[in-house]
């Protein structure tokens, strides 16, 4: 199920590598709240949810009453559409340094993160960490869409062949 976790919007310094210890007043601003998670399922409908980073999609689903519990009986089962509909996770952040930078510890699976609209960085493994830098100083929009591994599979076994 997609998951989303960003560590940290924070200063990057000249180096281009983490905060330095003049631009430290900026530190890091966790951008954990004000998420929308959008879910566009394989019939064409769509879910909307407000939800946190880190997060998965499952838990904004269930937080708004849209999801059971996977645990519970044959919710996993019947709560499949979860997993094979593509979601987006998106929210605004205000920045006050120049020059900051999106650090995401995890995308799950297969991701593209947009700032303001443009393309900055794919993602094909939740285990390798995102980052984004130069994010312009100001609110930034900031929005990850993941494709379910499912239809990515597919995808590339059909390429494959």
């Amino acid at each position: 199920v997609a998951s989303v976790v960003l560590t940290s919007l924070e200063r990057q310094s000249r180096r281009g590598a983490g905060l330095s210890r003049r631009d430290a007043g900026c530190g890091r601003v966790a951008v954990s709240r004000g998420w929308r998670v959008v879910g566009h399922l394989a019939n064409g409908s769509v879910v909307s949810a407000a939800g946190v980073v880190p997060g998965y999609a499952h838990d904004a689903m269930m937080a708004a009453g849209l999801a059971g519990d996977p645990y519970y009986r044959f919710n996993e089962v019947e709560e499949s559409w979860i997993a094979t509909a593509n979601w987006s996770f998106s929210a605004t952040a205000a920045t006050e340094c120049e020059g900051s930078m999106l650090v995401f510890e995890s995308v799950d699976s297969v991701a593209r993160v947009f700032v303001n609209g443009e393309e900055r960085a794919r993602s094909v493994s939740s285990h390798v960490p995102v980052v984004v830098r130069d994010v312009a100083a100001c609110e930034t929009r900031i929005e990850v869409h993941v494709e379910s591994a499912l239809h990515y599979a597919r995808r590339r076994a059909r390429r494959d062949q």
